[in-house]
């Protein structure tokens, strides 16, 4: 393209830009779309102050200290109810920080690759029923190593010990089994390719290394307390609970999950037919802005997602989103969806270099 050419592309696309600008922006929302030509290269840079929001979303601090507190409610109800593993499965969808694995035991990793995080729910991993599958999958990365950590939950009623001789318990045997089949199938160089272009992970890992984990959340730890059913002998069953982990295990009880800092912007997905993402549940905190635009057309159920962030967490009054903010949040994502196409349309590269939220 010749440099008249380009001059003449960027005048058209400011002036319709311009225009649209003024009509997508009636709420007050302050957006910038510059058009440029970088190397022959046509971008599309975005930005947004966030300016006339009716609200923000909920502090991640406080989400942090609501995910604590409705982790105690949440388990003390299911334990008095018995409740089934899908329950608590529902539970934690709802509480991503609560997963392990969104940062490494040692601090390894950082965010995941994408412009959300994403906690993924029921990875179907080749070979495997979804009921021998893992839970969750989180994936990290830093300037070397792309960290993939499998997750699998089991209720807080399961014994890790029989109270009777303290060897493991079939169901706790059956737990690891399942992780040492999954560390058997991944170990696999063609296997490990398979699952990297299954979750659209081939182009991320590069030139990167790869590291799986495995983490097991499994039964409650007042199982090893003086009172408990392995009287005396509970501190040393829980001494020997943590030397049965192999180097690439990591062992929790489900009380003693913490919510994890990096990952209250997680939105929790499931990876479907053609690579499609459908978003089971987000968090409070949610935002949106220029730096989500390519993932929005991926992303189905992300507006009944949003529709339901109005809803109180474990039926505690208050803890869902005004209904302000979430219809604020449901016109935003329209508007970016919007932008990005038409930038897309015109032969422009989304560029975003700025945590810009609203």
């Amino acid at each position: 393209m010749s440099k008249s050419s380009q001059r003449a592309v960027r005048r058209t696309l400011h002036s319709s830009c311009d225009v649209d600008l003024v009509r997508l922006s009636a709420r007050g929302i302050r957006v910038n779309v510059k058009y440029e030509t970088i190397g022959g290269e046509l971008y599309a840079h975005a930005r947004s102050d966030g300016s006339g929001a009716p609200s923000q979303g909920l502090d991640e601090n406080i989400w942090l200290t609501r995910c604590a507190a409705h982790l105690n409610i949440g388990l003390n109800r299911m334990r008095a109810s018995k409740a089934k593993e899908s329950e608590l499965h529902r539970f934690l969808e709802r509480h991503a920080p609560l997963v392990p694995g969104a940062a490494g035991p040692d601090g390894a990793g950082h965010h995941g690759p994408r412009a959300f995080n994403y906690l993924l729910t029921e990875p179907e991993l080749d070979g495997y029923t979804a009921e021998f599958g893992p839970d969750f999958m989180w994936v990290r990365t830093d300037s070397g190593t792309l960290y993939v950590a499998l997750v699998e939950i089991e209720r807080p009623s399961k014994s890790w010990f029989n109270p009777s001789n303290g060897t493991p318990t079939g169901a706790l045997t059956q737990a690891l089994d399942q992780l040492a089949s999954w560390r058997t199938t991944l170990n696999e160089p063609i296997n490990q390719l398979t699952f990297l272009k299954k979750f659209d992970l081939d182009t991320v890992r590069k030139e990167k290394n790869i590291k799986f984990e495995y983490w097991l959340v499994y039964g409650h730890s007042d199982e090893f307390l003086p009172g408990g059913p392995h009287g005396p002998k509970g501190d040393f069953l829980n001494r020997k609970r943590k030397m049965m982990a192999r180097p690439d295990e990591h062992f929790r009880s489900l009380n003693s999950m913490t919510p994890e800092s990096r990952a209250t912007d997680a939105l929790t997905i499931r990876y479907g037919s053609h690579h499609k993402l459908e978003v089971k549940a987000l968090q409070p905190t949610f935002s949106t802005g220029p730096r989500i635009a390519p993932d929005i057309s991926r992303l189905s159920n992300l507006h009944a997602a949003v529709r339901l962030l109005q809803e109180d967490v474990e039926g505690i009054s208050g803890t869902g989103l005004p209904k302000d903010r979430v219809d604020y949040l449901l016109g935003r994502l329209d508007y970016w969806s919007k932008a990005h196409a038409e930038a897309i349309a015109c032969g422009a590269k989304w560029l975003s270099t700025t945590p810009d939220t609203e």
